[in-house]
């Protein structure tokens, strides 16, 4: 019995060791989710970070979660060697939503400093297989502040990227009702290398910044029928937006001394779309029109007086392009009707957008936009009993390419360096018919508009020289 009772016991405490065993493993295994969802700075991968009275966060290795802080005075460091890079790819059916940045020092006055390389990626993708019609947003943000005072700067590699494809196919909407309604087809994507929100902020690079923008929207076989009381949107839009340096709101200091690319495209296509309908409210316009917009930046100021200095080389790029083949469109409305097939490309060096700016180059820019507008057997009735507001069935083509430009307010422009633009843009009609019957003026011409400027100084009272 002493033998029997002992390899009882024996067996009780080797399944007792093996039941803490098992728990101590299972608590093991739930504690680093559990940290994450408690801490999520705190854990990231070989970014160590200690808190006092903001953040201070240190990369070394390779991180693949990126940093966000918290709205303190933080300090944000990517040593030599580093590589922190953030990925977010979204493919839904309907509205596809992706947003990567890498770096986010949040609010409050941060120093943000890069010497390894940093990378933001983003990919939307809304490809619905329901027959609906869909929505894809990407936003790609490499460092990224918000407002404060902030400093930061980069002594290394800094890459953007940002996707985003919506397709819409064999879909029949009905858009009805009081309130604005939304039966579109959008794609939009941006992507940004350093962008510091609202305050005075200072933002310097010195090695290469990449950004790179594609957004592209498709409508196969779609039929939208419209009766509203207010604003009704059935268009089929795509707008890219690529930026190398960006400032917010405040008087900004951005330095650029290595080089800067930014591209950006953007592709509409629209083949077998019927839109059909009637509306009733003088104040409200339909948007029924087919437009591709894209935009590239390698260093922009906005709303203060910055002070914008590059050293470096600048290539902006972007290129829009709007394709319609086998549109019809059937409509009555008392206010504005836009059924145009549109393509806009913008590419500028450096620009102050809004406020009194200070801008100088000694470095190289190039700046190329390439519009390509082309509608292909279109059909538009439609009858217009607003005055004032046009009836645009039109095809147009803008390409603008700047190497300095001030915007609006009072700016300083000085050149020293190299500046090459150009602009070209090109559209075409085949088998396009317009019969609109309007108490205002109806557009339904094809316009092809290209503009390359080395320096313009932009609205308001100025100061442009070249040395």
């Amino acid at each position: 019995m002493s033998v029997l009772k002992e390899r009882r016991r024996n067996w009780f405490i080797s399944h007792k060791a093996q039941r803490q065993h098992r728990v101590l493993r299972t608590r093991l295994f739930l504690l680093p989710p559990l940290l994450i969802c408690l801490f999520p700075p705190l854990l990231a991968a070989d970014c160590q970070v200690e808190l006092a009275t903001g953040a201070i966060v240190t990369c070394t290795g390779v991180d693949l979660d990126g940093v966000a802080t918290g709205a303190l005075n933080d300090t944000v460091t990517v040593a030599a060697g580093a590589i922190v890079s953030k990925t977010d790819e979204k493919t839904v059916d309907t509205t596809a939503t992706a947003d990567a940045v890498t770096i986010n020092g949040g609010d409050g006055n941060n120093t943000v400093t890069n010497g390894g390389a940093v990378d933001a990626t983003a990919t939307a993708t809304a490809n619905p297989a329901n027959s609906t019609l869909s929505q894809a947003m990407a936003n790609a943000i490499a460092l990224q502040t918000g407002d404060g005072l902030d400093t930061l700067s980069s002594t290394s590699g800094i890459t953007a990227t940002a996707t985003s494809l919506a397709h819409s196919s064999d879909v029949s909407v009905t858009l009805a009702g009081a309130d604005s309604t939304q039966g579109s087809t959008l794609s939009e994507a941006t992507a940004i290398g350093i962008f510091a929100g609202g305050g005075a902020d200072t933002l310097t690079n010195f090695d290469h910044i990449t950004t790179s923008a594609t957004a592209t929207a498709s409508a196969l076989n779609v039929d939208l029928k419209i009766m509203g009381l207010s604003s009704s949107d059935a268009s089929t839009t795509a707008h890219a937006n690529a930026i190398g340096m960006a400032g917010g709101n405040g008087a900004d200091t951005i330095t650029n001394h290595h080089q800067i690319n930014a591209t950006s495209l953007a592709t509409v296509l629209a083949t077998g779309v019927t839109v059909s309908g009637l509306q009733l409210d003088f104040a409200s316009p339909t948007d029924a029109g087919i437009e591709a917009v894209a935009e590239a930046f390698g260093i922009t100021g906005d709303g203060g007086d910055d002070t914008l200095n590059n050293t470096g080389a600048i290539t902006a790029n972007s290129t829009a392009t709007a394709t319609t083949t086998g549109i019809e469109v059937q409509f009555a409305g008392l206010s504005e009707t836009k059924t145009a097939t549109t393509a806009q490309a913008t590419a500028t060096g450096i620009t102050g957008l809004s406020g009194s700016d200070t801008i100088s180059n000694s470095g190289a820019i190039t700046a190329a936009a390439i519009a390509t507008a082309s509608a292909t057997g279109v059909s538009v009735s439609a009858l217009h009993v607003a005055l004032g507001t046009p009836e645009n069935a039109g095809v147009e083509a803008i390409a603008q390419a700047y190497g300095l430009s001030g915007g609006t307010g009072d700016d300083s422009l000085t050149n020293t360096g190299s500046i090459a633009t150009t602009g070209t843009a090109t559209a075409s009609a085949t088998n396009v018919d317009v019969q609109a019957v309007s108490l205002s003026s109806a557009i339904a011409s094809t316009l092809a508009e290209s503009t390359a400027i080395g320096i313009d100084g932009g609205e308001g009272g100025r100061f442009d020289h070249q040395l």
